[in-house]
């Protein structure tokens, strides 16, 4: 029997109390950035769900996507047996108008496809000088230069959950009518995150399509992912850990404190610690020189800091 789960969150004016996870569903959507969070969430679907077909989906981030994520994703969806591989990158317009905040308003104009299944297509190409490519672009552009913050993750909201809706949503028929999505949040990794709840549904109140979300390790720590990973297949650990200075050791430690982890999936996440810029610097100066060469572009340009644990750059260079 499939297992009932409480939640209490909203989605449009509709209220779900209890949901249950289906036994046999049409498709299991897993969305994954390359880190050890959604590979372990990967590798629950197939232990609970060893006969459905499942869907790997990645957001695809023009210039932030470490070079090892596609291959780290590929062993990923080879390991779990998965249908289907998709990466999409969002490809946003400018509008011409402004919103109330005072930005650039934007419009999610279409979704490219950098790689379906075993076929690689490549990144995007702007139509016109309308089209944003890339989130710093973005940011410069859309956002008056300022960075995503703690407060406002429109890194997040613009670059992963919208597009991942549209693609949802271009794909319902084919998903079927039991489909389930899966991703990698975990409780302890923030105090928003702590909020989150196991299972939510997604679109009921918006297009009458019945889609459960499910968050199967949200009551994990961050060595029991890994553990579960290593014992899966070492080969499913992205290199960018490593390359930012984390030991296998270190990642299987109980006592580790969630807060001082190396980031995946943006090689320049505005999150990430200086000491892991500096080791990855050191250990792969040939992958970070673009990342920090666009970052300082960008910080140069706008006045802002991108790392947002630093002084914002108009204070220190007053």
């Amino acid at each position: 029997m499939a297992k009932s789960l409480k939640q209490a969150s909203m989605f449009g004016h509709t209220e779900v109390s209890y949901r249950t996870l289906p036994d046999k569903p049409s498709t299991v959507v897993v969305f994954v950035s390359g880190g050890i969070d959604s590979a372990a969430t990967a590798l629950w679907a197939r232990q609970q769900y060893p006969n459905a077909p499942i869907t790997v989906f990645h957001n695809y981030l023009e210039g932030m996507d470490w070079p090892h994520t596609d291959s780290t994703i590929m062993h990923l969806a080879e390991h779990i047996n998965a249908q289907h591989v998709v990466y999409a990158q969002a490809v946003y317009a400018l509008t011409g108008e402004k919103t109330p905040s005072g930005c650039n308003a934007t419009t999610l104009r279409r979704l490219h496809i950098v790689r379906d299944d075993q076929q690689w297509h490549g990144a995007a190409v702007a139509q016109d000088e309308s089209e944003m490519l890339t989130l710093l672009d973005f940011a410069q552009r859309a956002r008056n230069g300022q960075p995503p913050t703690k407060k406002i993750r429109y890194c997040t909201s613009y670059q992963k959950a919208s597009p991942a809706n549209r693609w949802l949503q271009e794909n319902k028929e084919a998903l079927g009518t039991s489909a389930i999505i899966l991703s990698g949040e975990r409780a302890a990794e923030s105090p928003g995150r702590s909020m989150l709840v196991p299972t939510e549904m997604r679109f009921e109140a918006k297009t009458g399509w019945n889609c459960l979300w499910h968050r199967p390790i949200l009551d994990l720590k961050w060595h029991e992912v890994v553990g579960m990973t290593v014992q899966a297949n070492p080969l499913l650990i992205h290199p960018g850990y490593f390359i930012q200075g984390e030991t296998l050791a270190a990642m299987l430690d109980p006592e580790r404190c969630e807060r001082g982890r190396a980031r995946l999936s943006c090689m320049r996440c505005i999150f990430s610690r200086q000491e892991h810029i500096e080791t990855a610097r050191q250990n792969a100066p040939e992958i970070m020189a673009p990342a920090d060469a666009a970052i300082a572009a960008y910080e140069a340009s706008t006045g802002y800091t991108w790392r947002q644990r630093d002084a914002p750059l108009r204070a220190r260079t007053a």
